[in-house]
């Protein structure tokens, strides 16, 4: 690896694509990243246990992040920052953990490589900014970012316009010490193995937020030792409570709606949940599907311009299932809509998330101390379609439900 570990004092690269990870004591903390661009758009990719996620910045102004080259996933708009000469585009956020493992040596095949120092109880913010038109490199960066954040990269698009990626270092708050407990220990995705790796296994997840302004913002976290199970293997804190392999379980889900807003901001639609209530039997290992309501697209005719074509960006629907007594911190169904001049589609992609008795403080009645239920929902993904012949278009919402051991 040909990597330079760098302090955050003046950009470090101009023009040539750049690669960065966050490091601690001169080694990577998590997998890099490269940003380059082309002609009047900006990238950014990353690879993770082979597989690649990109995001494109275009002239047009819209976002994308895609997965393995295939998910598309429409990002918020650029926001307009405080001085008014800078679109931020997103920003990516490094969550480190003293216990969380390290990434394996990547070839970069002598490629330059940067390392930004992250000592320990710190967090790395990196900022991708571009310019509005007549803004250059030497304009003052946006006031939200400073005075902490530095240039670290800057290119030039085919149009003239600036891209600078910012750096920073911040003291790790609560805010960001809540997103490593959520996302390692309460959502706690699991690689699995079918026998015992021969090294620590580097996970990283990415989650997408927004901050109070609406602004892209994706969360990097390195995991540990709680990020795979070998199948077959008995927990390392085997239970002394015999548990029967049959349970059942009560589950509820609340009713909801989010309007549907096209580009002009007129309301255009609207997709609700009618929520439900029910019991499930539950066998150790075995998936269960259940219902948690019934989800209706209803299309606003009067709002909508026939013949143009738009897309939104993701719109969370918040709406907390109840599962044996207790809750998830979160719970929001992602909504991405489109209209294609005569289709009003909504599409709501599957999540999923485990209950644990350790995370909660009144214990799931179900549950075992090494045992854990996984609720994944809609199963599949779910689409509704609606046009002027049709204006209203139904289907039910199902999870699925598996009782396994941790």
């Amino acid at each position: 690896m040909n990597s330079e570990s760098k302090p955050l004092k003046k950009a470090v690269c101009v023009g040539e694509a750049l690669r960065v990870a966050p490091g601690r004591q001169g080694q990577p903390a998590a997998y890099f990243w490269k940003f380059w661009v082309s002609g009047s758009e900006a990238y950014a990719t990353t690879r993770s246990m082979g597989n690649m996620t990109k995001i494109s910045v275009h002239e047009s102004g819209q976002i994308h992040m895609r997965f393995e080259g295939k998910d598309l996933q429409p990002l918020a708009p650029p926001l307009l920052l405080g001085n008014g000469h800078w679109l931020h585009a997103f920003e990516l956020r490094f969550l480190l953990s003293p216990d969380a493992y390290r990434p394996p040596k990547e070839t970069l095949k002598g490629k330059r490589a940067f390392l930004i120092e992250v000592p320990s109880d710190t967090v790395l913010i990196m900022n991708l900014l571009v310019g509005q038109v007549g803004c250059s490199a030497a304009t003052d960066l946006p006031h939200e970012l400073s005075p902490a954040a530095e240039p670290f990269w800057r290119a030039t698009l085919r149009d003239q316009r600036p891209v600078v990626l910012t750096a920073r270092i911040l003291e790790m708050d609560k805010q960001n010490r809540d997103e490593i407990k959520f996302i390692r220990h309460e959502l706690n995705p699991k690689a699995n193995f079918s026998k015992p790796p021969t090294r620590a296994p580097y996970i990283e997840i990415k989650r997408v937020v927004w901050d109070t302004k609406g602004s892209n913002v994706i969360l990097v976290v390195p995991m540990g030792r709680e990020a795979f199970r070998v199948q077959g293997n008995p927990s390392e804190h085997s239970s002394t409570s015999v548990i029967a392999e049959s349970r059942a379980i009560a589950i509820s889900s609340p009713s909801a709606s989010i309007p549907i807003a096209a580009p002009n901001g007129a309301i255009v639609g609207t997709l609700s949940i009618a929520g439900t209530t029910n019991e499930l039997t539950l066998k150790k290992n075995v998936e269960v599907r259940g219902s948690l309501g019934t989800v209706t697209l209803s299309m606003n005719t009067s709002n909508l311009i026939f013949g143009y074509s738009f897309r939104t960006p993701r719109n969370p629907c918040p709406c907390v299932p109840t599962i044996d007594g207790a809750r998830p911190r979160s719970w929001e169904y992602l909504v991405f809509s489109y209209f294609d001049g005569a289709t009003l589609r909504a599409e709501i992609r599957p999540m999923s998330v485990s209950f644990r008795n350790a995370n909660f403080a009144a214990p799931l009645r179900s549950l075992g101390a090494t045992e854990e239920i996984v609720m994944a929902a809609p199963v599949g993904g779910l689409v509704l379609r609606t046009t002027t012949s049709a204006p209203q278009s139904s289907a039910a919402l199902e999870g699925s439900f598996l009782l396994r051991d941790i």
